[in-house]
């Protein structure tokens, strides 16, 4: 996941409440086990009920970061953007591959299993 577009993040720089979060494609019509190789892999800050934490958020921006992996394809490197009405997007604009179809992500229980882990990983 290392990229020269991405400065490379240390724990240390980082709040407590940035969280490694692996979000994979879950069971559906077409996938009936799921597909853990179709993720979205984000660091971004949590606040105490498990959402993303505005203002951790504000102050951090370039440290919440997303990968989109796909199989067989190149991975898509962006950043978590906040919208309108207190919704998350991911914008690939960092240099690399962007995807063919860029579209907002609206995220529900139904359709990923997340993973969240206690503290970053430094290499995304």
């Amino acid at each position: 996941m290392n990229h020269p577009a991405f400065v490379p993040l240390r724990n240390t720089s980082l709040p407590h409440a940035f969280r490694y979060i692996r979000l994979e494609r879950a069971r559906d019509h077409d996938h009936p086990e799921g597909d853990s190789k179709t993720a979205y892999i984000m660091i971004a800050p949590l606040d105490a009920q498990s959402r993303i934490d505005v203002e951790a958020w504000r102050e951090h921006k370039e440290a919440c970061r997303v990968v989109r992996k796909r199989p067989g394809g190149d991975d898509n490197l962006g950043h978590l953007v906040h919208g309108p009405g207190g919704s998350w997007r991911f914008h690939y604009d960092v240099l690399g591959p962007r995807p063919t179809n860029p579209a907002t992500i609206s995220v529900t229980r139904s359709s990923i299993r997340a993973n969240i882990s206690r503290s970053a990983k430094p290499t995304a």
